[in-house]
């Protein structure tokens, strides 16, 4: 099925243009997911924030890939591969939760080694 870029409608397969609005027909320029047109897709969330916050508070180099997955879900979206938005999408908020873990296991593990310090001192 396609549809109008210009007013989003359903319009014949054979239509040159738009019985709506009279737009001329141009051939998509990427083909369509799940027959839905591209402007009528929603960009994925970028989960930039959660990439953000987890590598300034949890673990830096984790959360920089978090950042540049995050940095690629609007470039991949813009470009027409709604797909590869949704992979990125993805990966920036996977790598996030990574960092967050790594981050809260680190710091764990350092009070866990200052207690035990703290304990063997004392002996």
């Amino acid at each position: 099925m396609k549809y109008c870029q210009n007013c989003g409608k359903e319009i014949p397969e054979n239509a040159s243009f738009c019985p709506e609005c009279g737009a001329a027909v141009k051939a998509p320029a990427s083909p369509e997911v799940n027959n839905v047109p591209q402007n009528r897709k929603v960009c994925p969330e970028t989960h930039l924030a959660l990439a953000i916050i987890t590598t300034i508070l949890c673990c830096l180099p984790i959360g920089a890939v978090g950042i540049i997955k995050a940095s690629r879900v609007s470039t991949e979206f813009q470009a027409g591969n709604y797909e590869a938005a949704l992979k990125y999408s993805a990966d920036a908020k996977k790598w996030s939760i990574i960092a967050i873990i790594v981050g809260v296991v680190g710091i764990l593990a350092y009070f866990a080694l200052i207690v035990g310090a703290a304990v063997i001192s004392e002996l």
